[in-house]
């Protein structure tokens, strides 16, 4: 992981799987399946002890991953041994990549658009323009973030904010 601890939204999973031939004849056409990616890994033959590793790569950490608190890697390997009619089958070796534990989060932001009218600071009575934006500072998307302002009742609403993703602008 980027940050040495876990890994984050949108963040390359890439794995080694090794697959290794414990017993005592040569396999061959040795299939590695995981569902994590699509398609096969294949050992054209594996002699006794020997063992071959693979490179998976997961394209990114989704909000479904964060929100399962992992990344479940499971891993089969199948072969073809000579002394034997059916397929050699492994039992089913597993991990868990930890991800960053869900964070939410928003940042509102005010400021002046424009300027008081003697260019130092604002009179009574003087109009004040304000523009408002608020961020969202988690690692999921946020629904129906409503931003108000009670000073002049001006209110928007986003439908859905997506971590780092800024919305807003309300003018008062």
């Amino acid at each position: 992981p980027q940050n040495q601890e876990y890994y984050v939204l949108n963040e390359p999973i890439n794995l080694g799987i090794t697959v290794t031939n414990n017993g005592n004849l040569t396999l061959t056409n040795v299939i590695v399946e995981t569902p994590l990616v699509y398609g096969d890994f294949i050992a054209n033959s594996l002699a006794p002890g020997e063992s071959q590793t693979f490179s998976i790569n997961y394209p990114w950490v989704t909000e479904e991953d964060i929100l399962a608190g992992s990344v479940y890697v499971e891993a089969t390997a199948e072969g073809e041994s000579p002394s034997e009619s059916e397929p050699i089958v492994s039992v089913a070796n597993s991990l868990d990549v930890e991800v960053e534990p869900i964070r939410n989060g928003l940042l509102i932001t005010m400021v002046s658009t424009s300027s008081p009218a003697n260019g130092s600071y604002y009179r009574d009575g003087e109009y004040v323009e304000l523009s408002m934006t608020v961020t969202n500072t988690g690692n999921l998307t946020l629904s129906n973030v409503i931003l108000n302002m009670p000073l002049t009742s001006d209110t928007f609403t986003a439908e859905a904010l997506e971590p780092g993703r800024t919305s807003g602008g309300l003018g008062t």
